[in-house]
């Protein structure tokens, strides 16, 4: 696959609907060990952290004009991933928390998972969190997609 440097093994998230935003340019704590070992992935890899390891990942995305957004999570699903892995969206003062099931396979189109629908303002960032407290495993985290519906 084809990207801006060079060739990549995963999905190019170049040519992926909405606001794709990958693992590589998400901030994060220490303890996050990078990966291509379970294939599917966005971009270059994903990440992995221990269960309870105090790992925690942010992908802040702005959005370019007023509407209503569905914001996805990427993964990598595997046995010894988290059967119950902290993910919050965070938008303003909203803090909308879920909890994922890494051991299944995601829904969605290239490995997706939907986090719900946000009605947000031109410019307006959303912090998707993901931790690995309590997470029953293996924290991954590939990419986000921040996709408009309306």
């Amino acid at each position: 696959v084809a990207g801006k440097f060079g060739i990549m093994p995963g999905v190019n998230p170049e040519n992926q609907t909405g606001i794709v935003f990958d693992d590589r340019s998400a901030g994060r704590t220490e303890k996050w060990t990078e990966s291509t070992g379970v294939k599917g992935f966005v971009g270059w890899g994903y990440h992995c952290a221990s269960n309870n390891s105090g790992a925690v990942m942010r992908f802040h995305v702005e959005v370019p004009s007023d509407g209503k957004y569905e914001v996805r999570l990427a993964y990598r699903e595997h046995e010894n991933r988290g059967s119950s892995v902290p993910v919050s969206v965070e938008v303003e003062n909203q803090v909308t928390k879920l909890t994922i099931n890494m051991r299944k396979r995601p829904p969605l189109e290239q490995g997706f998972i939907s986090l719900g629908q946000f009605e947000l303002q031109q410019r307006q960032r959303v912090t998707v969190v993901l931790q690995t407290e309590n997470a029953g495993g293996v924290v991954s985290a590939d990419a986000v997609q921040v996709i408009r519906i309306d």
